[in-house]
């Protein structure tokens, strides 16, 4: 109560993907997210994440292909499709609003492990 508005509601999500391993040096994969108007994610995004699409409230489509350089080296190339259906997306306070925006996003990723 008071002056802050906590967004005490039920709050879930769906997140399912796949990938096939064509070969050692070639994946390619998709990976579905909901967010229903309440969800807020509290995990930190990652470094491989930019895009930290888990903390949409509305629904994400991603397709990508990832090509194994050599052991360390990695290469993903990722298209993103994503439906914002409420806005405040990440914010645990001051409510939301119903909106109808869209992203579609190419991404191309160079991924080096130490």
């Amino acid at each position: 109560s008071g002056a802050v508005n906590w967004n005490n509601k039920d709050a879930w999500a769906i997140h399912i993907g796949a990938r096939y391993d064509f070969t050692k040096a070639f994946n390619l994969g998709f990976e579905f997210f909901h967010g229903s108007k309440y969800w807020v994610a509290l995990s930190r995004p990652g470094i491989n994440d930019p895009l930290d699409f888990r903390n949409t409230r509305g629904n994400v489509y991603d397709i990508y292909a990832i090509w194994r350089l050599d052991l360390n080296q990695y290469l993903r190339f990722a298209y993103t499709h994503i439906d914002y259906q409420y806005a405040n997306s990440s914010v645990p306070v001051g409510g939301t609003y119903k909106v109808n925006d869209k992203a579609n996003i190419f991404s191309l990723f160079y991924n080096v492990r130490f």
